[in-house]
């Protein structure tokens, strides 16, 4: 793991990663963040997984004492407790907000006032408004890939990253009456795997996805986590396999290779929008811009086709196919294996490049900064 880790230090800052009890994987990753100064955006596993017998939050809070412990809790940036509890429907409402509340109690209770909330997709938090009310933070898990628009592997045609931060401000815009933080916990665009209507996984696409889709989000102030790190084979058949940037021998793919903002400057095909300030959640004192309307028109997407898409119900998420599998039933995608762990598992966990917008926009968050 710790090679992993030295790995993506050339990236980014700041890793986020899902599930500190097993496999030991708090321990290990929080000892070598702590030693290479690097932060972390942690995923806490919210509930009765499996076995239903294992108390795995229980031992969330437990594992959270021992790393502030062993070497302490300053370089975390935030905590999301439960990954998509609401689009799975495998926790009542009551309990995810619950969850929430407990878990920042004990954050609090070990002298942090780290930004606690949940990971969903946005029409989840759209329609249930006390989850968001309960969060610190809003943890947006949104893809261009799954919107099923065309990408043509060209960075000078940007509709279906115009389409994303369409989708993005819609979001945003129905969050701000909650004065509630927010960031983009998971996007990227899968290598190879298959498609979704229009969009194909591809390395062309992954590449122009990530420079499109990191540069204007650093350009308008907006953190993001890029999914993901490295390939994961162990996943069941499907794009689920091929979202990472280094396979998973760790051979760093093309998009990688050439990614950079320097002298790049996202031009949309369809009307800009204006800036407002956007304070960043990570940093009290780091003041950062975001647009404050959506797209004026993009012909791909209108906004009632937005109620759709960001539906919890109705999304290309929820009933994709084969390639969202059962993979995505567990609220801990690092852990290969459920009855027994090997560092290979962790080595070979669900981590991800976060671009730290606080440190430098190489990937955005772990997913890639």
């Amino acid at each position: 793991m710790e090679e992993d880790v030295r790995l993506m230090k050339n990236y980014t800052n700041l890793i986020r990663f899902y599930g500190i009890t097993r496999c030991g994987q708090g321990l290990v990753m929080g000892k070598i963040a702590a030693e290479l100064g690097m932060q972390l955006f942690i995923g806490v596993e919210n509930g009765p997984d499996y076995p239903a017998d294992n108390d795995w939050y229980g031992w969330e809070k437990i594992t959270l004492v021992r790393m502030y412990e062993a070497f302490g809790l300053d370089n975390v940036v935030g905590y999301a407790v439960g990954c998509e509890s609401i689009l799975r429907q495998d926790q009542t409402i009551p309990y995810i907000i619950e969850k929430i509340n407990d878990f920042r109690s004990v954050v609090r209770g070990l002298g942090y006032d780290t930004p606690v909330g949940t990971a969903d997709i946005p029409g989840s938090f759209l329609t249930q408004p006390d989850v968001i009310a309960a969060s610190d933070i809003v943890v947006l898990n949104i893809f261009a890939f799954w919107g099923g628009v065309a990408m043509s592997g060209q960075l000078n045609d940007t509709i279906a990253t115009d389409n994303f931060f369409k989708s993005l401000y819609y979001v945003r815009d129905r969050l701000a009456p909650y004065n509630v933080s927010w960031i983009i916990g998971e996007t990227g665009w899968p290598t190879d795997g298959g498609t979704v209507g229009g969009a194909v996984a591809s390395v062309e696409n992954q590449a122009v996805a990530m420079i499109q889709v990191n540069c204007r989000a650093w350009d308008e102030g907006i953190p993001l986590v890029w999914f993901q790190a490295f390939d994961q084979p162990s996943k069941d058949e499907g794009v689920e396999q091929f979202w990472g940037v280094w396979t998973d021998n760790r051979t760093a793919k093309a998009s990688l290779a050439t990614f950079k903002c320097k002298n790049y400057t996202y031009v949309p095909q369809y009307p800009d929008v204006t800036l407002s300030t956007h304070s960043n959640p990570f940093s009290s004192t780091t003041t950062m811009q975001i647009p404050t309307t959506m797209l004026d028109t993009i012909p791909t997407t209108s906004e009632s086709d937005l109620e759709t898409i960001l539906d919890p119900t109705q999304s290309s998420q929820a009933t994709s196919s084969t390639t969202q599998s059962s993979t995505k039933n567990s609220i801990s995608r690092a852990i290969v294996s459920v009855d027994s762990c090997s560092e290979s598992e962790v080595t070979n966990g669900d981590a991800r490049l976060l671009p730290s917008l606080i440190a430098f926009a190489t990937f955005s968050g772990m997913c890639l900064m």
